[in-house]
């Protein structure tokens, strides 16, 4: 199973992915708008934070507000693509990223585990 981690720019993807890979997940993170899945083996999760918090989050990371693709504008288009493409992909959650980093790993977790679980039973009903 391959995890695609994907979602706007100081949604919090790369801690997500770091967490993850660490556990031994194979991960990608996606920083194209462009979401398609590749393979039936794939489980996006999308991470989705207001606007607000996604600024705020990258002024401390030292980005400046005023330019592509941080500004309100830019955030806010591309938030509205991450979600009307997750009501189109067959395995995708998407998760509230304003929670705490531990919050978002163990609703990951679970979701990842949810699909497994999915996948095994379907496995064995058809064998």
């Amino acid at each position: 199973m391959i995890i695609v981690v994907a979602g706007n720019e100081g949604a919090g993807k790369t801690t997500l992915a770091k967490k993850l890979r660490k556990a031994q997940f194979q991960v990608k993170e996606l920083e194209a708008v462009e979401i398609r899945p590749k393979s039936d083996d794939e489980l996006f999760l999308i991470l989705d934070v207001p606007i607000e918090v996604a600024q705020q989050r990258l002024k401390a990371a030292g980005k400046n507000l005023n330019t592509p693709p941080y500004t309100a504008e830019d955030l806010g288009r591309y938030r509205d693509h991450y979600l009307e493409a997750a009501k189109h992909l067959p395995h995708c959650l998407v998760i509230d990223a304003t929670n705490a980093q531990a919050d978002t790993l163990a609703i990951a977790l679970n979701a990842i585990s949810d699909l497994a679980t999915q996948r095994h039973r379907t496995f064995l009903s058809h064998s």
